[in-house]
């Protein structure tokens, strides 16, 4: 998100972006890594893709977009006790998850509607089409 958080708020996880992507709002496409640990700002995690979080957003000028956000966990090697695997994103987290971003945009003038969870398959035709709208722009 390029604008900060309603005070109170932090990102549950780790919150960043997928390099060399570009989502249908002008920005690399959204990755929120789940795993126990905290780490600094600019460090590249290794991860699995487990899924991604459909949403439709819409902007104080009432474009309406996709904002996906995809959900990624460490590689094994780099995590020994991850609390999602590759399968898919438990209930409970994915309920969590959901109200953060609900929460994330009150009072912001956006509002944001969810069509869905996706597997880890469908997940990454997102990825690949946000790597082909990088490719194209750089042209």
């Amino acid at each position: 998100m390029s604008a900060p958080l309603p005070v109170g708020m932090s990102y549950p996880y780790d919150w960043g972006f997928i390099p060399s992507t570009l989502g249908q709002d002008g920005d690399p496409l959204d990755g929120l890594v789940i795993h126990q640990a905290a780490t600094a700002p600019g460090v590249v995690i290794k991860c699995h893709l487990v899924g991604a979080l459909r949403v439709k957003q819409k902007d104080q000028g009432g474009e309406a977009l996709r904002n996906d956000r995809f959900i990624f966990c460490p590689h094994k090697e780099d995590a020994e006790d991850e609390p999602v695997t590759t399968g898919q994103v438990p209930d409970h987290l994915r309920r969590e998850i959901e109200q953060f971003f609900l929460s994330s945009v009150v009072g912001t003038g956006k509002t944001i509607k969810f069509k869905g969870w996706q597997g880890a398959d469908q997940a990454l035709e997102g990825i690949r089409r946000g790597m082909k709208a990088f490719t194209a722009r750089r042209g």
